[in-house]
């Protein structure tokens, strides 16, 4: 399935409910609408009636440099290999990962990562953005745009030059 809203490949994960639906792309796993899914030619079967072309994804553009405005970002891509799920961890485990996985994000060149902690509290969002404002590579960081999952992602840009 082609997940319009996170502009990815994904898998559905749980029934349909209330006109959404459970779905995982790489290692995000978020709800979607239903309306926003699209089936892809090379994992459908024949379908019934003629299916919508699946859209393509939208075309990369550069990565926005520090103190670009805000919302001129609105065309980043998220990749698995660019993300770590800390919900559901405690805060001094979550720091600890969030940190590790800066450290291995840099070694790989990586210009920007996602964090994904969830809503909840607010605890894990407080503990993580206090790691990143202090670490000397982080560039920026904000929250996640709603398409993004809102205040349960911190995007974050690194210094890897």
């Amino acid at each position: 399935m082609w997940v319009v809203s996170l502009g990815g490949e994904g898998v559905v994960a749980a029934p349909p409910e209330r006109g959404s639906v459970q779905v995982q792309v790489g290692a995000l796993k978020t709800s979607a609408p239903v309306d926003g899914l699209r089936v892809l030619p090379s994992h459908s079967s024949p379908p019934s009636r003629p299916a919508a072309p699946a859209p393509r994804p939208p075309p990369r553009r550069p990565q926005p440099q520090p103190g670009d405005g805000e919302g001129e970002d609105d065309g980043i891509a998220r990749t698995p290999e660019a993300v770590v799920d800390v919900r559901g961890e405690r805060v001094d485990e979550a720091v600890a990962d969030v940190d590790r996985f800066l450290d291995e994000s840099l070694l790989a060149e990586r210009e920007l990562i996602f964090v994904i902690h969830g809503r909840g509290t607010g605890a894990l969002r407080r503990a993580v953005q206090e790691l990143l404002r202090g670490h000397a590579a982080v560039l920026r960081f904000r929250n996640g745009q709603p398409r993004e999952g809102g205040d349960g992602v911190t995007v974050a840009w690194l210094d890897v030059a």
